[in-house]
């Protein structure tokens, strides 16, 4: 036996062979059975569209001016850091110069959860030195000074670039 169109539970159904409600859009039956009218699902996400949290840490350091105040305002700095949250300070610690003259330094290790791209957070960490009066023009290199943040790790990245070394050239694991 052979079953009818109309029988099958499945058939298409025509514009035509619609009732004339749907096909008029009267009472939002045509909304229902226009398929323009309806919201397209989004695509997924795309990899690299997906922000990755990393964890970074961060070394604090000051050995001219009010060293306690430079590295509480430099935490501060840290802690509003966009799409990043402070998340631990190490206790505050004391350690003589290296390769350099002068007065010790008060120190300290900054652990951030972040959305940012290494260099972003480089960049970040230049803004609070300057805004804290870090001068580095015409400066020797290890002179002392007021403020100094350094990225020392990324999760497990290894970046070896003119403005950016990772893990940090002089941490020693």
């Amino acid at each position: 036996a052979t079953t009818s169109a109309s029988a099958c539970c499945w058939r298409r159904q025509t514009k035509a062979s619609r009732p004339a409600a749907q096909r008029a859009g009267v009472d939002g039956a045509g909304a229902e059975a226009d398929h323009r009218a309806r919201p397209r699902p989004r695509p997924p996400l795309q990899p690299e569209a997906i922000d990755v949290k990393r964890t970074a840490y961060i070394s604090l350091g000051a050995n001219q001016g009010e060293l306690l105040e430079s590295l509480n305002a430099a935490l501060e700095s840290l802690g509003s850091i966009e799409r990043s949250e402070l998340v631990a300070v190490s206790p505050f610690y004391m350690t003589a110069p290296v390769d350099a003259p002068g007065p010790d330094y008060l120190n300290a290790v900054a652990q951030l959860t972040t959305e940012l791209e290494p260099y972003a957070l480089l960049l970040h960490l230049l803004d609070i030195e300057l805004m804290l009066g870090r001068k580095r023009r015409g400066m020797k290199k290890n002179a002392p000074r007021n403020v100094d943040l350094d990225l020392l790790l990324v999760d497990t990245l290894i970046i070896q670039s003119t403005p950016l070394t990772l893990p940090h050239p002089r941490l020693h694991v």
